[in-house]
């Protein structure tokens, strides 16, 4: 969020005042869990997991902003208004039509639904899925239709053989192209030719403690991990379930993505040892949980790296830190990672790609919903592809996911007829 604010202030060729004040003051982002400081794991003596700011304890800031706000749950909603001062304002910004929290209550979507009028704005204008890009233009007009129920696909051939893909714009393939999609996937989005030696035949050079910060990084290091980094960081598969599915899950198809990059390490000439290990150069991971001690934050995704230290060896992680990288040494991190060529589209929720895929589960289920198919659509900029029986796409369009919270219901039986 904070690198979207300043890219946009330093593309501002005059800069105003208040745009000069915001520039000046506008601090790091940060997650909801720090800003209101708790800690997970951290006991006190009479509130075991109570925040650091609350009512009688307030945060200092006159301003919070929230992004992505429906994915806010009940109780961190309640958590986080009573926190912001009597004096200050709070700002939601997010999507009422995508997945709600996987927690309890659908709160920004009630929010949405029960203040009054002039408390909400409905910005309308798609910044992601440009109107003017025909790829993108087509993307929205989809999302659209399955937003309002329908599920428009009138001109969107059902394809039965992933070698007619073209990558953009909104694709469908039918069902049992699983392989040969990953194949394709595999070979013309995630690991071009031009990047084979990037992953596996180079070593980047970090100082002795692994870390790849600072004057280690040389000029082609840097570009190197760039284009891996901004190779995998481009494209993802989504899925509905994490472990559910025998071939539909984010599990399951990491695990083939991860068989098809061994056989390329082996060919490059890695051993035989890539055969059991669980992540190889090249690969995309993800961090499980927050490591605050490493700036790592659950959800960051990095690229998996040959690096050599003090002509030491070994593999590390790379991830993105402003224009440079940092890498940290995969054996101390490497049991808060999972493979991240595949993520359920709750774990993406918030992210974006030029290229996303969503695989449809074999047969019916209550995660088949408008909302998933709405979110998992939004993610992708430039070209989505939805792999799977048309029949369950456009059931799960036909109906909502129902939750509440009750927020609607409280707010407008508080309501107070303003005067005239």
């Amino acid at each position: 969020m904070k690198e979207s604010v300043d890219a946009a202030l330093a593309r501002l060729e005059v800069m105003a005042a208040p745009d000069a004040e915001l520039a000046a003051g506008l601090g790091g982002a940060t997650t909801l869990h720090r800003l209101l400081g708790i800690r997970s794991g951290r006991t006190r003596a009479l509130e075991p997991g109570a925040p650091e700011f609350y009512a009688d304890w307030p945060l200092p800031h006159r301003i919070v902003i929230v992004d992505e706000a429906s994915m806010i749950d009940l109780v961190m909603m309640d958590q986080l208004v009573s926190a912001v001062g009597p004096a200050a304002r709070l700002v939601l910004i997010g999507d009422a039509n995508q997945l709600p929290s996987v927690q309890v209550g659908a709160v920004f979507r009630d929010l949405v639904a029960g203040l009054r009028p002039g408390a909400t704005r409905r910005l309308t204008r798609s910044h992601r899925m440009s109107p003017i890009d025909p790829d993108g233009a087509e993307i929205l007009r989809v999302a659209t239709s399955v937003n309002a129920g329908t599920a428009d696909l009138t001109g969107t051939p059902l394809r039965t053989r992933a070698v007619d893909l073209t990558f953009h714009g909104f694709e469908r393939l039918g069902p049992g192209t699983l392989d040969e999609f990953l194949d394709r996937w595999h070979r013309e989005i995630l690991t071009p030719r031009a990047n084979l030696p990037l992953a596996f035949d180079r070593l980047y050079r970090v100082d002795g403690n692994g870390n790849g910060e600072g004057e280690s990084q040389s000029a082609s290091d840097t570009a190197g991990v760039r284009t891996l980094l901004d190779t995998l960081l481009a494209a993802r598969i989504l899925c509905l379930t994490r472990q559910a599915g025998r071939f539909s899950s984010a599990a399951a198809i990491n695990r083939l993505m991860h068989h098809r990059a061994q056989a390329d390490a082996v060919a490059r000439g890695l051993g035989e040892s890539v055969h059991t290990a669980p992540f190889i150069p090249g690969e995309p991971v993800m961090v499980l949980r927050n490591d605050h001690a490493r700036g790592l934050s659950n959800g960051d995704v990095g690229v998996v790296l040959r690096v050599r230290a003090s002509e030491r060896e070994s593999l590390g992680v790379a991830f993105a830190h402003g224009a440079r990288y940092v890498v940290h040494a995969l054996d101390a991190i490497s049991g808060d990672l999972t493979l991240a060529f595949a993520l359920t589209v709750h774990k993406a929720q918030g992210s974006e790609y030029e290229r996303a895929a969503l695989v449809l589960p074999d047969t019916d289920g209550p995660l088949l919903t408008r909302e998933v198919l709405y979110t998992a659509l939004t993610r992708a900029r430039r070209g989505v592809v939805v792999l799977g029986d048309p029949a369950l796409f456009s059931l799960a369009a036909t109906r909502t996911l129902t939750r509440t919270s009750g927020i609607a219901r409280g707010l407008a039986a508080r309501a107070v007829p303003r005067s005239t």
